[in-house]
Formats: C-alpha cells, structure tokens, sequence
C-alpha cells in the first residue's frame, strides 16, 4: 500500500451558510435529526439548550451561530452531528450534512490568521476546506463541562 494510501484521514464534511467545513471523524458519534431539545436560561446565544441522548445530557451548539452566520429557525429538517471531544458530547447544528471525504495528511495546511474555531484547512476539489477545531469549541464554549473529567 502507497503512503499516500495509508495517510488518509477521513472527515465529515458539512455546510454551514454556503460554505463547506469538515470535522474529523475520530470526533464523530452520530449524524441525528432534529430533536426536543431545553433552552438554558441566561446561557450564551449560540447554546440553543440541552437534549437527552439515551439518559445522557448533551449541550446543543448552533455553529451557525458559532461562525456568525444567519441561522434560519430551528426545524425537523435540521440536522446535528453529535461529536466528543475527550468525554464531553455535544451536539453541533448544521445547514447540511454531505459525506465522510478521505483527505491526505499531507494537504493539510494551518488556517491562516489563527482563526478561533478553524484547525486546518485543505484544499477540496476547487475550494478551501475549513476543519473546525472541536477541542476550541468545547473549551471555550462549553468549559464547564471539562471540570468533571
């Protein structure tokens, strides 16, 4: 087997607005529709509330919101992927779920300007392909989560 072969590394790619992001799929439980979820009072914008997965409490994180991006209502058409970072779940909304994509290793280039929620990016086909950064989300977004680790 080539080395080229071997150093595929597969991600989930998604939309948020119109553009196309990714994350890794080592970070990935499920893809889920829309569910009940409990808004938390006095929580910030972006934290819709929590949902019950299988008896497990989940934050829900609209990364519409995230990215600063107008974020159409909340409907059974929506989809969110449930990702973990170390032990924390989370569930994070997005506009559109495509495929698990397999890029090289090699591609892989730092965001340039040090975005907050951006790892890597790739070039994808004809566009740039943003990896977000799962444990930037869940650190600052979600920080009170980690203390129970």
């Amino acid at each position: 087997m080539s080395d080229k072969a071997t150093n595929q590394i597969p991600i989930l790619t998604f939309i948020l607005a119109d553009k196309r992001y990714a994350l890794r799929v080592d970070h990935v439980v499920e893809v889920a529709a829309m569910m009940q979820y409990s808004p938390i009072a006095d929580s910030i914008p972006s934290l819709l509330g929590i949902i019950n997965r299988h008896g497990e409490v989940v934050p829900l994180i609209d990364l519409r919101i995230v990215f600063d991006y107008v974020a159409p209502p909340i409907d059974t058409s929506v989809l969110f992927i449930i990702a973990q970072y170390n032990e924390t779940l989370v569930g994070l909304v997005v506009d559109a779920v495509y495929q698990v994509e397999y890029i090289h290793e090699g591609d892989l280039r730092v965001a340039p300007g040090g975005g907050r929620w951006v790892e890597q990016v790739v070039g994808y086909h004809d566009e740039l392909l943003q990896i977000i950064d799962l444990s930037a989300i869940v650190t600052h977004l979600l920080p009170e989560t980690l203390s129970s680790e």
